[in-house]
């Protein structure tokens, strides 16, 4: 038996499937530059201050000990020790370190404060773009379109609230908005009233459909409806697991801590723990370092 009545629950499925695939990729995007940003700055003003100032002496510590084997390998190999290059070595080295620590948090620094009304108005805007032209759920975008829907990502990412209304209006100027294209199963007129009765049936119970749809034969045009609906399935599931991954990463994971008072303050001492190990570190290879200095031919 065909299954031209169908095609109701196959446009359905198709429209459930993108607009679960929509619902991620916000879900994504908000975590991305709206959540974290904000809970970076939470956790400079709670913890990242005191933090920094653990991370500068541990680091102090790191390159004395640093120091001290580029020395010893000297030593070792029996040549000359240049404290000169040696020191030019270990600043270098640092300045890697400190260029990959601040990178990922420059650009957000840098991001403009909006108001509640304007993050909702943001908010509101991005949604309807990506619901009208998002390339994963409308691969027929026109290069146009597809280079105006990047710089609404960008725009949304720096939180350019001006740049996005821009966007907004070129989109979905004269009202037209990019819709939800399918194909629709046609039923031959010769076959309307043989399909009439089942057809009224599976159109007011889609759970019906989908029980019974795997025991009728497929017609060719429901395979576009199908591989449509698979697809965004398959897209939502893969955001699904880039949300779980973003979610496992800083500054997500510190959520805990700052939304515990004592576990923030658990970790403050943690810190100052951590800045008094790497002080007193600091001092012994100071120490040590003076010593060898003492014991070089050129000192």
């Amino acid at each position: 038996m065909e299954n031209s009545c169908f095609a109701g629950w196959l446009a359905q499925e198709v429209e459930s499937a993108q607009n679960a695939l929509l619902t991620r990729i916000e879900q994504l995007d908000t975590l991305r530059y709206v959540e974290a940003p904000k809970l970076r700055n939470e956790y400079m003003v709670k913890i990242g201050t005191t933090e920094d100032e653990v991370l500068n002496a541990e680091l102090d510590a790191k390159m004395l000990q640093r120091k001290l084997e580029l020395i010893q390998i000297k030593r070792n190999r029996r040549e000359p020790i240049d404290m000169v290059e040696i020191d030019q070595q270990i600043e270098a080295e640092r300045q890697a370190l400190l260029v990959q620590a601040e990178t990922d948090d420059a650009a957000s620094q840098r991001l403009p404060q909006l108001t509640e009304e304007q993050q909702a108005e943001l908010q509101e805007l991005y949604h309807k773009i990506v619901e009208g032209f998002h390339p994963q759920v409308h691969p027929n975008l026109t290069d146009t379109e597809k280079a105006l829907y990047e710089k609404a990502v960008d725009a949304y990412r720096n939180r350019n609230l001006a740049a996005l209304k821009l966007i907004d209006e070129i989109l979905f100027k004269d009202g037209i908005a990019f819709a939800l294209k399918t194909t629709l199963s046609v039923v031959e007129e010769d076959e309307q009233q043989q399909a009439a009765v089942l057809a009224e049936a599976l159109s007011a119970d889609y759970t019906l459909a989908k029980q019974l749809y795997p025991y009728f034969v497929p017609q060719q045009e429901d395979a576009v409806l199908r591989s449509a609906a698979e697809r965004y399935t398959v897209r939502r599931e893969e955001t699904e697991t880039e949300i779980e991954q973003l979610r496992q990463t800083f500054p997500f994971t510190a959520q805990p801590t700052l939304a515990d008072p004592e576990k923030t303050k658990a970790y403050l001492e943690q810190l100052t723990l951590r800045k008094l190990r790497a002080q007193d570190a600091e001092k012994q290879l100071t120490q040590k370092l003076n010593r060898i200095m003492e014991e070089l031919p050129h000192a």
